[in-house]
């Protein structure tokens, strides 16, 4: 457990933090939040995280105080508390408190709250690949927004749990796959990438776009468009991206092969390059 969290400009014991009762992210699922990951005390790619949760708050009409170095400074500051030398940083923000209906409140300021937490090792799963199951996506249509309305990830991800799986691949009627309940998948057929297109459907992911961009730099050709299931199914190689994950290789979905059930050489390569970007840029980092 963390020392410390941060409520509302305080930083205070994390066992002592809290909200009121009519925080509207518990009563509405009326917030946006973001996760980034920590390597050497450093958050990767922060300003990009809180660029897409500022957009994210504008969309759904949250108010925005914060200058974004301003939240840099606090979590740099919760990060040392804690001793963070690896693991995540979490943080919410909600419309506020305000007597519940479901009409926005003339007046209520956003609650700010963060707390920094250990982070599993994916060490084996990057060498073996994990199984992942396709579920049902029936979640809202605002996806795009990194929003704390999460039952819908949450009801496919138990579910793929309950059967083995360390994702689920969610499946749209009339779309295919368009992502996992917390990541964005890529397929791999005759050394071409292809993954979902940026849309309402879609949380537009940190790592998708830095896969993306390394995948354009050596060389890579790389098709943005929706995936059926039998291409998936049939694919060379499948992986899923994700803040905490990284490039994480696919060997089986829904009790299907992918490939040959290990880990592909495009997939290898893409992981061995983001783990290189990452180390380049929290070794520059200011600390």
């Amino acid at each position: 457990m963390p020392a410390w969290a941060y409520v509302n400009g305080k930083f205070v014991p994390f066992e002592e933090a809290s909200l009121p009762v009519e925080d509207r992210a518990t009563q509405f699922g009326d917030g946006v939040y973001e996760v980034a990951r920590i390597y050497e005390g450093v958050p990767f790619a922060f300003s990009d995280h809180v660029q897409r949760m500022q957009k994210g708050a504008s969309i759904i009409g949250i108010p925005w105080p914060w200058e974004e170095a301003e939240l840099q400074t606090m979590v740099d500051e919760l990060i040392a508390r804690n001793n963070q030398q690896d693991g995540i940083v979490y943080w919410q923000v909600s419309r506020g408190t305000a007597p519940r209906s479901h009409v926005f409140p003339p007046q209520a300021d956003p609650n700010l709250t963060a707390y920094t937490r250990d982070y599993p090792d994916h060490a084996a799963a990057w060498e073996q690949g994990v199984k992942v199951t396709i579920e049902r996506d029936v979640r809202w249509l605002l996806c795009h927004v990194k929003s704390v309305n999460l039952l819908g990830n949450v009801l496919a991800k138990e579910a793929a749990a309950s059967k083995g799986g360390a994702e689920a691949l969610l499946e749209r009627e009339g779309y295919g796959i368009v992502e996992g309940g917390s990541s964005n998948v890529f397929i791999v057929k005759d050394g071409v990438l292809a993954t979902p297109p940026l849309s309402e459907l879609i949380l537009p992911g940190i790592t998708r776009s830095y896969v993306l961009e390394i995948a354009a730099e050596q060389g890579m050709s790389a098709a943005e468009r929706y995936i059926s299931r039998e291409e998936l199914l049939q694919a060379d190689e499948v992986f899923f991206t994700s803040t905490g994950v990284e490039v994480m290789p696919v060997a089986a979905a829904d009790g299907h092969t992918i490939g040959s059930g290990v880990p592909g050489p495009v997939t290898k390569q893409l992981l061995a390059a983001y783990k290189e970007r990452v180390a380049a840029a929290c070794s520059t980092a200011p600390r």
